[in-house]
């Protein structure tokens, strides 16, 4: 995990030397064009498409970099523990329902964040927490595939739940940009045997 968070962190050095130069690039191109007589407005779309493109780019790589370093702090943290990338469902009304401080609980779909997972409890980590910020004890039956909004749409959410407290995640593979519906159900699957359950008998309801 220590060497995903070094590659992670090449690739964000890599995108700041790489974003001045696709804007250098952009205004030569603007230039040229312009020189060639093609109108300002087909030059102006080109510089803005290429600038989007890098904005996006350094956004995205970025937030790589980061899950990296928390995936290698947890892992650092909890070596025998199974390591869970994902993005936070709905979970404060949850624990506000049973009496449980919500302050440090992530907002849904808000970050990406990390699950521990071993053989007695389920722990969530987020970036800005030097240690966990929910802990669930396992127990019997309490692992379970629900369907929650998200992102205006039902998205099948992990839940584990020990009675005193929940935990709802939608599961993520790395790179941060895979989000397809295929990588989506490969993600469930993947956790769901992490907390060694049949990704079989875990269907949405």
């Amino acid at each position: 995990m220590q060497e995903t968070g070094q590659r992670n962190n090449r690739r964000a050095m890599i995108v700041v030397l790489l974003v001045p130069s696709i804007f250098a690039l952009a205004v030569v191109f603007g230039i040229i064009w312009a020189a060639r007589g093609l109108p300002a407005a087909v030059t102006t779309l080109v510089v803005a498409l290429l600038g989007a493109a890098a904005v996006t780019t350094v956004v995205v790589l970025v937030k790589q970099a980061r899950v990296g370093r928390l995936v290698a702090r947890v892992t650092a943290a909890r070596p025998d523990a199974a390591v869970v990338v994902a993005v936070a469902s709905e979970m404060r009304d949850a624990a506000r329902r049973v009496g449980k401080p919500a302050r440090h609980l992530p907002a849904a779909g808000s970050e990406h964040i990390v699950v521990s997972i071993d053989p007695h409890q389920v722990e969530l980590w987020v970036s800005r927490r030097a240690e966990p910020v929910l802990t669930v004890q396992r127990v019997p039956g309490g692992v379970s595939v629900v369907d929650r909004v998200a992102s205006g749409a039902p998205q099948p959410t992990l839940v584990i739940a020990d009675g005193a407290c929940e935990l709802a995640v939608l599961p993520i593979v790395l790179p941060v940009w895979r989000v397809s519906r295929s990588h989506a159900r490969t993600s469930m699957e993947s956790a769901l045997r992490a907390l060694g359950e049949d990704p079989a008998v875990h269907q949405p309801v």
